[in-house]
């Protein structure tokens, strides 16, 4: 019965190196020395802070996202007052922004905008008596791209 393969089974040593099977060469064991090796030596670069260049470049977007995001709230709140049934929708006024590197030249950085979004019952049609029926966080995620915050 030569020629037949059997499949592994449980405890059976799979991917361990053998001589040469079926015509081929065995495996190059230099790549994963040089992937620990290279490990070993980037690594520490990656926990030294972002190059000069990106933390100049992120206090600008930062401000850019800063205005971006209250300006979205400001129409997210003046859109969210129109009365819908018995209710209206709000939004709070925990608004949280955060802004993270891509490493991508075409859209170089990502804004996230954190707020809760409240859904009001109304006991009256005037709305004098309202009160939080619901809240649902929410999270928006925006790129930067050709200049400018995108949804």
């Amino acid at each position: 019965m030569e020629g037949l393969e059997v499949p592994p089974r449980v405890g059976d040593n799979v991917g361990r190196q053998t001589a040469v099977t079926h015509g081929s060469t065995p495996r190059n064991r230099v790549g994963p020395a040089l992937a620990v090796l290279a490990t070993l030596v980037l690594a520490p670069a990656s926990f030294a802070g972002p190059p000069a260049a990106l933390a100049e470049g992120q206090d600008s977007a930062a401000a850019s996202f800063d205005r971006f995001a209250d300006g979205w709230m400001d129409r997210m709140r003046r859109n969210g007052q129109t009365q819908k049934g018995s209710g209206y929708t709000g939004y709070g006024d925990d608004v949280q922004v955060e802004l993270r590197p891509t490493g991508s030249s075409r859209a170089p950085w990502v804004g996230i905008l954190r707020y809760d979004e409240h859904v009001y019952h109304c006991s009256n049609p005037s709305r004098t008596s309202c009160g939080v029926a619901r809240t649902t966080p929410v999270t928006e995620i925006f790129r930067f791209q050709n200049g400018k915050w995108q949804y």
